[in-house]
């Protein structure tokens, strides 16, 4: 039977380059293979969140989601708020970019990176461990 992790869709909201590159290694150096999705502009962002546009038919509340959000982000509190206020906020755990930043590289001081990506887990932990929901 395979780990819940896997089953986790990531969404970054993000309109820097900087952030999915370093999302991108971090999965990448985890082992994972989860789906990524990157919506870079405000438009985007409430497509996917209604379900309308590029991603008609598309359903937040369609398995676990990890949504991890800049808080440089254009509209930044209006997509939080839509999001803590959305339907299926049982299915998705909100995390701040910053904050999973800053948490990363302090244990990647005192851990080998090898030691860090030991358990495939720790990423979706690391990632839902900063949830601003």
């Amino acid at each position: 039977m395979k780990s819940t992790y896997q089953h986790y869709e990531i969404i970054l909201i993000s309109s820097h380059h900087e952030d999915a590159r370093w999302l991108l290694e971090v999965l990448k150096n985890s082992g994972l293979n989860n789906e990524l999705i990157w919506l870079k502009d405000y438009q985007r962002t409430i497509d996917f969140i209604n379900g309308t546009g590029l991603y008609d038919g598309n359903k937040l509340t369609v398995n676990q989601k990890v949504i991890v959000i800049n808080s440089d982000f254009e509209q930044y509190y209006s997509v939080k708020h839509m999001l803590e206020n959305h339907e299926g906020s049982s299915k998705f755990q909100l995390v701040d970019i910053d904050e999973a930043k800053h948490h990363f590289n302090e244990v990647k001081k005192n851990a080998s990176v090898r030691g860090l990506f030991a358990h495939k887990r720790s990423v979706v932990d690391l990632l839902t461990k900063f949830a601003v929901v």
